[in-house]
């Protein structure tokens, strides 16, 4: 966190920008694999993860996009190592409500925007779907 102020870690995103959550487990995997071969790119697990959403290198871009704002609405929160206690602790930090449904996820995700961050043209799109389109560019972006 950016006081380092909470007991537990985790990943805080905005979730209108996050497309599903099979990105998030192909984001916590490529952080994981990161961490294993020493090369993490940020300073810690879960702020590699928010970065790894991303299909840019750039670390400040992707924590600006990817990250919460004053402006987030929705969050979405994860954890490597989830402990009884956390989900208390960051409510008490937020103002709103805690909703446990993976379908809210898709009501919710702002697909101009990601069509613009990750820059998929129509031709793309008339061949796949958004989310198929952002998660090759996630998993290709290391190659």
């Amino acid at each position: 966190m950016v006081e380092g102020t909470l007991e537990y870690e985790a990943a805080i995103m905005n979730a209108a920008v996050v497309p599903s959550l099979f990105a998030v487990h192909l984001a916590a995997h490529h952080a994981l694999l990161s961490k294993q071969r020493g090369s993490l790119r940020t300073r810690s697990l879960h702020s590699e993860l928010v970065c790894n959403l991303s299909g840019s290198k750039h670390i400040a871009e992707s924590l600006q996009r990817f990250g919460v704002t004053e402006a987030s609405q929705h969050l979405l929160v994860a954890s490597f190592d989830a402990r009884i206690g956390i989900e208390d602790q960051l409510m008490s930090l937020v103002q709103g409500e805690c909703q446990h449904s993976k379908e809210a996820l898709g009501s919710i995700t702002d697909m101009g925007l990601l069509k613009k961050y990750f820059k998929c043209s129509d031709a793309e799109l008339a061949m796949s779907s958004l989310e198929d389109i952002i998660t090759c560019q996630m998993a290709a972006r290391d190659l």
